[in-house]
């Protein structure tokens, strides 16, 4: 809800805390056909229709990224992504930028697990990935993003989108050389509605949420849904989709699913605290106000938020 927004943003708090800390794991040193059995690719698969970009000086990011969002349905370019990705300061673009282009042209900006076998799921799954790699061998980094688009398991090779070459076929053991130097970075553009090959609820969560700032509400609302298809009282989905229902007129499916979320989460003070707000939208005085003083009662750091809510909620009902 608009004017609810930091119920929401609070319970993303404790998502981003865990994802941190998930992102140190590292990855351990297989070989490349350990990380495809593990993927369920047994030979090479390849994604031959991703479109290719051949970079102009210092635009790797905008030639990689236009082609992931290419492929997943967006007329991308680089030349149309480039003004607001590439940083001429620093000679290249910045990972976050990276992620916020991404949700700019509504697709969930999903990073993955920092393992090979997560990148190779993602391949045998059909999506092209963004790869942050470090070319350097000696000497200061030489920062370059590629998109990877195979897996060649019987020649221990990765296949990619690089710079100038469509088809570039690189050792397995030096691309994952050049991708540990870089901190194994990796993004896919998922179309809102699909789910990553691995499945992370935190990751997941966070990565929609972070679409929903957006205010790309059709697509958010999709996205909230596919959570709610594998995590059913998730509580955080559960409001994130009553926030883009909200956004986009649906009074009536707000309502609803902040009701399962009150059921499902009898505890969350901001649960009743934005069902209280959305029922006063319908002038459903005595249930809001009863939802307010839950939220206060339950208590919690937006409690002065809570008290504004039952106050506004009160001053309505007598007018």
């Amino acid at each position: 809800m608009r004017r609810r927004r930091n119920s929401f943003y609070a319970l993303r708090r404790g998502i981003r805390l865990v994802l941190a800390a998930a992102s140190l794991a590292g990855c351990a040193s297989d070989g490349l056909r350990s990380y495809a059995d593990r993927a369920g690719i047994t030979s090479t698969t390849e994604l031959s229709a991703t479109p290719f970009f051949a970079q102009t000086e210092n635009h790797c990011g905008p030639a990689a990224l236009a082609t992931v969002l290419s492929y997943s349905g967006v007329p991308a370019t680089p030349a149309t992504i480039a003004p607001r990705l590439f940083t001429p300061a620093l000679k290249g673009s910045l990972q976050a930028e990276m992620l916020a282009t991404t949700r700019s042209h509504g697709r969930i900006a999903y990073q993955l697990p920092r393992r090979l076998d997560a990148l190779a799921r993602e391949i045998a799954a059909g999506r092209p990935v963004v790869v942050l790699q470090n070319l350097a061998t000696l000497g200061p980094p030489q920062w370059h993003y590629a998109v990877v688009i195979g897996i060649d398991v019987s020649n221990q090779h990765v296949i990619l989108r690089s710079g100038l070459e469509q088809r570039l076929v690189m050792p397995a053991h030096a691309f994952n050389r050049s991708w540990q130097l870089a901190g194994r970075w990796a993004l896919i553009a998922l179309v809102p509605g699909d789910l990553p090959a691995e499945l992370d609820r935190v990751r997941y969560l966070s990565a929609v949420a972070d679409m929903a700032e957006q205010q790309s509400w059709s697509p958010a609302a999709r996205a909230w849904r596919a959570a709610l298809e594998v995590w059913d009282k998730d509580l955080t989905a559960l409001v994130g989709l009553a926030n883009a229902l909200y956004a986009s007129g649906d009074v009536d499916g707000a309502t609803q699913n902040l009701r399962r979320a009150v059921k499902a989460h009898p505890l969350s003070a901001q649960a009743h605290n934005n069902l209280a707000f959305l029922l006063g939208e319908t002038h459903a005085w005595p249930e809001a106000i009863a939802h307010a003083l839950r939220a206060i009662e339950l208590g919690g750091s937006q409690l002065k938020e809570f008290q504004r809510t039952l106050a506004e909620l009160q001053r309505k009902a007598a007018s």
